[in-house]
């Protein structure tokens, strides 16, 4: 399915069949918690494919949990970039405070406000920092999994979508969706 916008440029939002892990595009983006150390879905196959970007590592866990410690947890909202050693290179858009779907853990702090409503504007707000990020590029292309945020994280496709497509169509960006 393909999805074309046009600009002064001609720029494209398309789903294929495909591995993202084998993506052409210069970035792969996707959805990451800002509390945990270890990863789980699709950024432990990440991280497993690509070593390097594997931010997960960095975190210091506090005690035995399977949280970081205070100031390594990322911002919810924030996007951190991590350039690939031979050029590219993965985004994360730290779009759920905890692990897994709204509400679940209820040892995370702040989990109250970790609701599906508040992860999809911050996937929104995301998409915004990620926006202003490709445009200070020429022609950045970046592709995205299928269903990002709606998998493990338990958000509803139509409205992730929805954003991406606005995204697309606002930045003026090329992207391509991988599905398995």
């Amino acid at each position: 399915m393909n999805f074309l916008f046009t600009n002064d440029k001609q720029k494209m939002l398309r789903t294929v069949a495909g591995n993202l892990l084998e993506a052409k595009e210069d970035y792969i983006v996707h959805q990451c918690n800002c509390y945990t150390v270890t990863s789980h879905g699709l950024s432990k196959t990440i991280a497993d494919c690509f070593p390097w970007a594997n931010h997960y590592a960095t975190r210091r866990r506090l005690g035995r949990r399977n949280l970081a410690i205070e100031e390594d947890r990322d911002k919810f909202g924030s996007i951190k970039v991590i350039q690939g050693p031979n050029g590219g290179g993965v985004v994360c858009l730290f779009a759920q405070l905890c692990p897994g779907k709204p509400g679940h853990y209820h040892s995370y702090p702040n989990w109250q406000i970790d609701t599906k409503e508040e992860r999809l504007a911050k996937f929104k707000s995301c998409l915004r920092k990620l926006g202003r990020f490709c445009q200070q590029g020429e022609d950045i292309t970046v592709a995205f999994p299928y269903k990002i945020g709606c998998g493990l994280a338990g958000g509803d496709w139509n409205q992730y979508f929805d954003a991406i497509k606005h995204f697309v169509e606002k930045y003026n960006i090329d992207a391509t969706i991988y599905k398995l």
